[in-house]
């Protein structure tokens, strides 16, 4: 009997040497399946059991932070001690903090103090001068002090995620990992791991930079994760969806009720529009109204059609004017925002008074044993409201159907209301 020629790994000639080839394949992916899936579950086990004890997720110590940032008052006391260049360094990355998320007007009154602790202090302008040296949040080397490691480990995540590797990135989000574990109950962040029996460490400047150096560091996993990520974003949604009709029947009711003058179309701005499948629904129904989509990816941006505006800008600092727009619509985006209360007064800010918000998002309950980004965060239906009742007038909430769900499953909820005179 003739030799049977040798193919790839033995396969026989009649089927090319894939016999083998496709067996391995079939086998490989079917341990990465088990892979991600055991993955999956051990997740969904975790973030079960930190529901039923308690612990607070990730998406809720950012707006925590931010609140004892702006409500302490520990950051006028560092300004109370402009001769100490831990107190300098601290505002310097209040400031920053407070800036990257839209609170300008706190980051504003807070560089005037620093400026005239500045000036005030011995040494005048070379002292301002050693201070803006030494108090850059870019300068790791220089923090040797105690009670620095929680500062170390934001600088180290905000590096990690600029290099944009994904091994380096995994590892960064266990440091904000990390760090979000150092909250304490009035929302600052330890400015060191707490021993066991321990208390709060470390002075109230060390306690203003390690918040504020945290929220840089969420800030920058945000920007790496989503904005600046390679997503493949949707751009149509199906017509019978629910959220699709809670969008309808809001544009509707705007163009009967709104309290807009008679002549010219309505401007609507979508905010997180993402490609634009929400905006191309609005086009079908309301031709001639002005459309803007603004976005945190320049990505998702460049998917909207092109006769919406597009502007790049996140939840808390939109590039609009105040009372800007007729309306304003924020589906499924609110969720990402790291302060989303400060992301509604935002929303309502955009919009003139008479005019109409929407928002719809996910709802609390469903949050535990659902796959999830670290940061974000899903609500409860009553919480939101309060938020837009502190801008807005005849708030209405309501669960939505989505998918091909024909009934509300409780995922997904609607809010409307409107835009209160000042």
């Amino acid at each position: 009997m003739g030799a049977i020629p040798v193919t790839s790994r033995g396969g026989s000639p009649e089927d090319g040497g894939g016999a083998f080839a496709r067996e391995f394949a079939r086998a490989s992916a079917n341990r990465s399946w088990l892979r991600r899936a055991s993955g999956a579950v051990l997740r969904r086990l975790g973030r079960t059991w930190s529901h039923l004890r308690g612990a607070r997720p990730q998406g809720f110590g950012c707006e925590a932070a931010l609140d004892w940032l702006l409500r302490s008052r520990s950051v006028e006391e560092c300004l109370t001690r402009p001769g100490q260049l831990e107190a300098l360094r601290a505002a310097t990355a209040a400031i920053a903090a407070a800036e990257e998320l839209g609170q300008f007007e706190a980051a504003r009154c807070w560089q005037e103090g620093m400026l005239v602790g500045e000036t005030s202090s011995s040494g005048g302008q070379s002292r301002a001068g050693e201070i803006r040296e030494t108090a850059g949040l870019t300068a790791p080397a220089r923090r040797n002090a105690r009670n620095r490691d929680s500062c170390r480990l934001a600088l180290a995540a905000m590096e990690s995620y600029r290099s944009g590797d994904e091994e380096r990135c995994a590892d960064a989000d266990r440091m904000v990992r990390q760090l979000a574990s150092r909250q304490a109950d009035d929302g600052r962040i330890e400015p060191a791991a707490r021993r066991r029996g321990g208390g709060q460490g470390g002075s109230t400047a060390a306690a203003v930079e390690a918040t504020a150096m945290f929220l840089l560091a969420a800030v920058a996993q945000v920007r790496c994760r989503l904005w600046d990520a390679d997503h493949d974003f949707p751009a149509s949604i199906v017509d019978g969806d629910g959220r699709v009709r809670a969008v309808i029947e809001w544009v509707e009711r705007l163009c009967v009720d709104s309290g807009r003058p008679k002549h010219g179309p309505p401007s609507i701005v979508d905010l997180g529009c993402g490609a634009g499948r929400y905006l191309r629904q609005l086009r079908r129904a309301l031709p001639d109204a002005k459309l803007t989509g603004i976005d945190a990816c320049q990505r998702a941006l460049a998917g909207l059609p092109a006769d919406v505006e597009r502007r790049q800008g996140n939840l808390l600092r939109l590039p609009a004017e105040t009372g800007e727009f007729d309306a304003a619509m924020c589906v499924e985006a609110l969720e990402h925002a790291l302060a989303p209360r400060y992301a509604v007064a935002e929303v309502c800010r955009v919009v003139r008074p008479g005019g109409s918000v929407l928002l719809l998002d996910k709802q609390l309950t469903s949050q535990p044993l659902s796959e999830h980004q670290p940061w974000e965060r899903w609500f409860r239906p009553e919480e939101v409201a309060l938020w837009l009742a502190e801008h807005c007038q005849d708030v209405r909430s309501s669960p939505v159907a989505h998918g091909g769900n024909g009934a509300a499953t409780g995922l997904f909820y609607c809010w409307t209301a409107r835009r209160r005179a000042r």
